[in-house]
């Protein structure tokens, strides 16, 4: 629905207004907001550094030893895993989203040219879960080529 955007930006906002400046969008929610999962998010899918905590209802959120420095965009109000991160994630977060989920959202995204295998493994590598891809790699490519 066109207007489901516009809505989820606004939760994107309330929710890094409501847990603060050191939270990112991501998970679920980033992969929906990137049109790579069919699945709609319940909750506003969060990362967080680990010794956050909340008792907000809506959020899921996911304590991270990542940094959450590095591919992240902002968005208007709220900050967001860039597209390669979320499918890196996607993977890390595989018990929790879905593992047909994440392979479904890799292969997409390099589908549509949304991104490149390339960008995917840099990203992995600069937030230190590059295993993750590797474990995936076949699996990605195999139906692509």
């Amino acid at each position: 629905h066109p207007k489901a955007l516009v809505d989820r930006e606004i939760d994107f906002q309330v929710a890094c207004t409501k847990l603060g400046p050191d939270v990112v969008v991501g998970g679920l929610s980033a992969l929906f907001y990137y049109n790579l999962a069919e699945q709609v998010p319940r909750q506003v899918w969060v990362l967080a550094p680990v010794n956050k905590k909340t008792r907000s209802q809506g959020y899921r959120l996911i304590r991270t030893k990542t940094p959450l420095d590095k591919g992240i965009i902002m968005g208007k109000g709220y900050k967001i895993v860039t597209i390669e991160r979320a499918i890196v994630e996607g993977f890390k977060y595989a018990t929790k989203i879905g593992e047909r989920t994440a392979i479904k959202a890799a292969r997409t995204a390099i589908q549509q040219k949304l991104t490149t295998l390339k960008k995917i493994g840099t990203t992995a590598k600069e937030i230190g879960l590059d295993s993750y891809i590797t474990k995936y790699f076949e699996t990605i490519i195999g139906s692509i080529s």
